[in-house]
């Protein structure tokens, strides 16, 4: 259970890092 939590909690992190990637890439474009 544990192990099953870290794994969901690091999707999590690669989820919200992938947001803020494009979240950085849309405030490019439209500079």
């Amino acid at each position: 259970l544990q192990h099953h939590k870290e794994q969901y909690n690091q999707g999590l992190i690669n989820a919200n890092n992938d947001y803020s990637h494009r979240a950085l890439i849309q405030s490019i474009i439209q500079v």
